[in-house]
């Protein structure tokens, strides 16, 4: 078992050394790394950190970049060399950077070309670091072994969808054992090591980040794509067979699919869904272009995944599947607990929220509502701060009416919210589906009690506001 980041690297140069680790488009031309020629850039730039920042072991450096293979070396980069990444959006106004920089006691700071045109980051009062620095002739004594697998490796911060973001600590072990289990439990699955996994989902987000750490962990290779707007080009160009996405991401291909729209999907094998289940028709839409699915779920908190769902039948499909090896599951008054491997060492220098989140017997309480059934398969219901509670006392899960909605295959987003003490869906769809969906949410409140019932539809012509994952902004839930 690899107990450190030296440990890692040196099995990735010894292991994996033939190998293509990573591949990228740039002009419309793939350019491929191999793990040997990886290791070296890795090794080089941490050796450029020791020579630049002295005494670097334990110093927090700030990562502002898009996704690129520079990212994938000054990420293992620096954590080879003893430091430790805050990769941080670089979706977000400069104020909202800088106070993140403040919190999180950066004393260094990586940027793109990109970002040192649009923010002044020299301002700042960290040592201002070069992406691109490497020092060739390193010598391998600078990487000696040492026993760090506890000590912290990242922060990250929270997307703060529904509130204030949060700076999460994890360490090497949280990063390693749980992009281990990620790799035990999917051995069953007939998956080639030689086949790509597409890498959308930005670095600075625990989805991308845990991504890049399944595939260097288990020789595996990363196509890394850097803009939204270039997925299917990218995807047809790497010909990668595995794509994670976000529920957004996965809702257009599902669309597109339906569409014969496919033409560049032509590689896609496997899709890995982020947080949310599929619902029956998709699923249907997905197993029709011989397309699996798998679903995943987990926090910032917890280092990312904590459960999967290989969704070969029509029974789970509502599931985001059981506990990975090293994570248990509980559920207090029906709120999903998680415990492992993976969970986090606490928010930076924020005891009160740890100790909020976290309990005395070490179980992380999600703020998920949820329920197992009785094969150990975890079901969510929604976030409990998303609760619509209405003046009669009745609770109503906004994610759960969403879910029924969204069946419908004309509607392409929606948010579920109150309005005079009644349930109101904002649906984002063609103006031509309008009255489709109408009736649709009318059929679907049959059977439920009428404190339940869709009363209001509002239709909007633009979609919903998204934070750079895909994810959908919520507004305030009433209480």
């Amino acid at each position: 078992m690899v107990t450190s980041i030296y440990q890692l690297v040196e099995q990735m140069d010894r292991d994996y050394s033939g190998r293509t680790a990573f591949q990228y488009v740039s002009k419309k031309t793939v350019h491929r790394i191999t793990f040997s020629r990886y290791c070296r850039d890795v090794k080089a730039f941490a050796a450029y950190l020791m020579d630049t920042m002295k005494e670097v072991e334990g110093k927090h450096i700030a990562v502002l970049s898009s996704n690129s293979y520079r990212y994938a070396v000054c990420f293992m980069g620096i954590l080879l060399a003893g430091g430790v990444v805050v990769p941080l959006n670089t979706g977000k106004d400069w104020d909202s950077l800088q106070d993140e920089i403040r919190r999180a006691d950066a004393a260094g700071i990586l940027a793109d070309d990109e970002i040192l045109q649009e923010f002044p980051v020299e301002d700042t009062r960290c040592t201002m670091l070069d992406m691109n620095g490497n020092i060739p002739g390193y010598r391998e004594e600078l990487f000696q072994e040492n026993p760090r697998f506890d000590a912290d490796a990242a922060l990250v911060f929270t997307s703060g969808t529904t509130g204030d973001n949060k700076c999460v600590v994890l360490s090497c072990r949280n990063l390693i054992l749980n992009y281990e289990a990620l790799e035990k439990w999917h051995v069953s699955y007939d998956f080639n090591k030689g086949e790509g996994v597409f890498i959308i989902a930005p670095l600075f987000h625990l989805a991308g980040i845990g991504l890049f750490f399944w595939c260097v962990l288990s020789g595996r290779r990363a196509d890394i794509c850097n803009s939204w707007g270039r997925v299917y080009q990218n995807l047809e160009l790497m010909k990668s067979t595995l794509l994670a996405a976000v529920p957004a991401l996965g809702n257009q291909i599902c669309r597109d699919l339906e569409n014969k729209n496919m033409y560049q999907l032509s590689s896609l094998k496997t899709l890995w869904l982020f947080g949310a289940p599929v619902n029956i028709n998709q699923f249907n839409i997905f197993q029709k272009h011989q397309i699996q699915v798998v679903v995943i779920y987990g926090l910032t908190e917890t280092s990312g995944a904590s459960t999967c769902n290989h969704v070969f039948h029509s029974k789970k499909i509502s599931s985001v599947g059981e506990a990975l090896p090293g994570c248990e599951i509980r559920i207090d008054d029906g709120e999903v607990l998680l415990r492992g491997d993976g969970l986090m060492s606490g928010y930076y220098k924020d005891p009160s929220a740890t100790k909020r989140a976290i309990d005395e017997n070490g179980w992380l309480h999600t703020g998920d509502m949820g329920r197992l059934d009785e094969d150990g398969y975890l079901y969510i219901t929604g976030r409990k701060k998303n609760l619509i509670i209405l003046s009669n006392g009745e609770n109503v899960s906004a994610e759960e009416l969403e879910a029924e909605i969204s069946a419908e295959p004309s509607v392409i987003e929606v948010i579920v919210k109150e309005k005079d003490d009644r349930i109101c869906a904002e649906v984002y769809c063609e103006p031509s589906d309008c009255g489709p969906v109408q009736d649709f949410i009318k059929e679907s409140n049959k059977g439920k009690p009428m404190w339940k019932h869709v009363t209001e539809v509002e239709f909007r012509d633009t979609p919903f506001p998204k934070n750079s994952t895909g994810k959908i902004i919520r507004p305030n839930i009433s209480r």
